[in-house]
């Protein structure tokens, strides 16, 4: 009785240990871990807004609102959601276009946003007939608005961002 009583006891007590152990374990794993837990998928539902203001900061003039929805790709661990953000702006200068860009791929100030799509145009100002335009050789036809180029340039763009699901 008694022996067996004790033989329990140390038994019991060895498996709390070894629970403690694990459960330590579990919880610098969990800390460690890549997954939905880091910083980088943090939902930020004010992503779109702070896109716009880094753009207003370096001088960039978005059409309209940047906007944001949920991607459709599915995600690579349960928990977490594609959150897309779309911007476009028109006859840009191309330098201030890419400092911005360059900065919102800042992985401080913007965690986990990539670009996963950009198209870049020339842009289309003016007219046929405004001075200083070069005229397209003889036997081309008259130049038209889509052909003259002023130096601005078009941007769309969709930052991509995965964020842990309900906060």
């Amino acid at each position: 009785g008694v022996a067996a009583r004790l033989g329990a006891s140390a038994s019991v007590q060895s498996a709390a240990g070894e629970a403690r152990r694990i459960l330590t374990l579990v919880d610098e794993v969990n800390r460690s871990a890549t997954g939905p837990q880091e910083e980088r998928y943090r939902p930020d539902p004010r992503m779109a807004s702070r896109l716009e203001e880094l753009a207003n900061g370096v001088g960039l003039k978005i059409s309209g609102n940047i906007s944001s929805g949920d991607g459709a790709a599915a995600a690579p661990f349960p928990g977490i959601q594609l959150k897309n953000f779309r911007a476009q702006a028109a006859n840009q200068d191309p330098a201030i276009i890419m400092a911005w860009l360059n900065a919102a791929q800042d992985k401080a100030e913007f965690p986990g946003l990539d670009i996963y799509t950009l198209f870049l145009r020339p842009g289309a100002s003016g007219s046929a007939t405004t001075p200083n335009i070069p005229q397209p050789p003889p036997g081309l036809g008259p130049a038209t608005e889509e052909a003259i180029f002023d130096g601005g340039w078009n941007i769309d763009v969709t930052f991509q961002r995965w964020e842990r699901k309900g906060g």
